[in-house]
This record gives structure tokens, sequence and C-alpha cells, in this order.
């Protein structure tokens, strides 16, 4: 439970008795139901896990090396451990700057959603501040263009308006330092007036189809009751 994030505060949960399902209630009246396949082992698979010897028995240390794989066999390769991502390897090491900077990466694939994961895993760290403060014109351009393609998508919203009042309140007085700045910032700005104004027509239409519904719900009612 400690690695899942959801969108409001949690209201109530229930787990099945297989621990198949996961089903959380939040406060904004949404349910979360998340599902992972149970996996049953066979009765001769379970047989075959008691006969195998215990660890620390001479048994165990000796067990396979006498083996030689028939002609209808494969042998598996050794599979390496995946390394793991440079934005990755530097939020092991606390360098919270250089994990949001490796997020800028040519050769990255999914960017956006890159940036994303690392920006909610500062969140949590109470980071944020930290891995934003002390940037130049071009380590923070970069930041502000992600940030203004994510802001309208709805599941990035939240933490996104999060981190543009952060970078206000820490390089508010670089608005006009440069025309690359300034212009940065006000398609920012363009963007998140153009999203407000899309979610008050939004409301105002759901309104007009309420009153609507509700005329038509009366009408049948009433012709009912003729």
């Amino acid at each position: 439970m400690h690695s899942m994030s959801y969108p409001a505060p949690i209201l109530s949960l229930a787990m099945s008795p297989r621990d198949s399902h996961l089903v959380v209630g939040m406060a904004n009246r949404l349910l979360s139901i998340k599902h992972t396949p149970h996996k049953v082992q066979s009765q001769a698979l379970a047989l075959s896990a008691r006969m195998q010897p215990r660890g620390g028995t001479y048994r165990y240390f000796v067990r396979g090396k006498s083996y030689q794989p028939t002609s209808e066999e494969f042998v598996v390769d050794f599979e390496k451990k995946k390394r793991l991502q440079l934005y990755d390897q530097f939020l092991q090491k606390f360098q919270y700057k250089k994990a949001l900077d490796a997020c800028f990466q040519p050769h990255l694939y999914n960017r956006g959603a890159k940036v994303y994961s690392v920006l909610q895993e500062l969140a949590r760290r109470d980071g944020l501040s930290v891995a934003l403060s002390g940037r130049n014109e071009e380590e923070l351009l970069p930041l502000v263009s992600v940030i203004t393609r994510l802001v309208i998508i709805p599941k990035f919203t939240p933490l996104m308006l999060d981190v543009c009042n952060l970078i206000l309140d820490i390089y508010g007085g670089m608005l006009s330092a440069s025309s690359s700045t300034r212009k940065a910032f006000e398609a920012l700005k363009y963007r998140i007036d153009q999203e407000v104004l899309f979610q008050k027509e939004a409301f105002r239409l759901l309104g007009s189809l309420d009153t609507i519904l509700t005329a038509a719900t009366a009408t049948q009612r009433h012709s009912a009751a003729a």
C-alpha cells in the first residue's frame, strides 16, 4: 500500500479473501479497483517443492552439480540484473536536482511521463524545492516547456499546478530577465487560461443538461400520473 498513490484521501478499503482484488473508496466519491492475478501452484509443483533439499544442508549446495541437459532441453542463459535509469540512480543517492535533470536526456522515451513520475517521487520525499532551486535559464526552460504540455492533462494537473506555484515563488523575479524566459511563462499562462475557460464552458453546459433532464423527468412523471 505504501507504494500506491491515489488522487484523493482514502475513506475505506477492502481486500478480497485471496488477495487478488483491492478496492479503495476515496473522498472525491471515486472507487478504485485493482486486480492482481492469483497464482496457484499445482499439486505436482507443490510436491516437487517439498522434495527440494533444505537450505544449509550439503545436498542443497551440491544440487544439480552432475546434471547434464538432454538433447530435447535448452539451457537458459543467465539474465543480468537490469540497470536502473539514471534518474533512479540519482534518487537513490538523494541528488534530487540531478535526478530531475536526467529526465531531459535526448534519447529518453516518453519524457513527459518520466518527468511527472520523478516530480511525484520528489513531492513524496519533500524534495521539490531542492530539485527546482538553483537553476539557470537553460535548465529552467525545458522544465517549463514540459509543464506547459502536461498541465492540461487531468491526471497530471494537480501536481503540475503545485510545481508551477513553487517555480513562481522561486523564480518570480526572473520573469523579465530575458525574452525567452518571459515567452515560456507567457505560454504557460495562456495554456492555463485556456483550460480554465474550457472548464467554465464545460460546467455551464453541464448545468444546462441538468436543467433539461430535470424538466424531462418532471414531464414524464406528470404524463404517468395523468
